[in-house]
């Protein structure tokens, strides 16, 4: 993680500073955004080095959601909180986007359409979707996991061209 982008991340922690912080996001030299395009299903991947894969997904006759797998699963469910922070370089201020379940095992997080697309809008204007929770062992550490807006807008029509082709199911 370049060494400002640590310091942003670091300044809006700092009310946390009596717990443990564990903080996962690709930096702007890592930040990979791919597209994978078949014809009953698009996804647009985002690898958060040490954590896991982050994907946006569009099935034929679905809709879009958003899925997290990661390393190393949880033994229990929990609940999430996501928001949306400015990076570093941009002003602006955290928007708080809603609360999701955690579930155990290697896909713990899902969300459906509506926050989905909302953080597709957040990335879009280079924000910074981002998961809080208490840590999976024994809930004495914050965990934060975002998802990096560097290299997205490279990507983006390619996904959106995917599901404009997904064979129609139901019509």
């Amino acid at each position: 993680m370049p060494p400002r982008t640590l310091l942003f991340v670091l300044i809006l922690i700092l009310p946390l500073s009596a717990q443990a912080l564990m903080v996962y996001v690709a930096g702007i030299e890592e930040s990979r955004w791919q597209v994978q395009a078949s014809p009953v299903r698009c996804e647009l991947r985002h690898e958060i080095p040490r954590y896991g894969e982050g994907r946006f997904v569009y099935s034929a006759g679905g809709e879009l959601a958003f899925e997290i797998s990661v390393f190393d699963p949880p033994v229990r469910d929990g609940v999430a909180s996501m928001s949306s922070l400015p990076p570093f370089w941009k002003p602006g201020t955290q928007k708080e986007l809603g609360q999701l379940s955690l579930s155990r095992g290697k896909l713990p997080f899902y969300v459906g359409r509506d926050l989905a697309q909302r953080m597709l809008y957040e990335l879009d204007a280079g924000m910074l979707p981002t998961l809080q929770y208490k840590d999976w062992a024994d809930q004495q550490d914050d965990v934060m996991v975002s998802l990096s807006s560097a290299n997205f807008h490279e990507k983006l029509p390619g996904f959106q061209r995917c599901i404009s082709q997904l064979l129609s199911y139901g019509a």
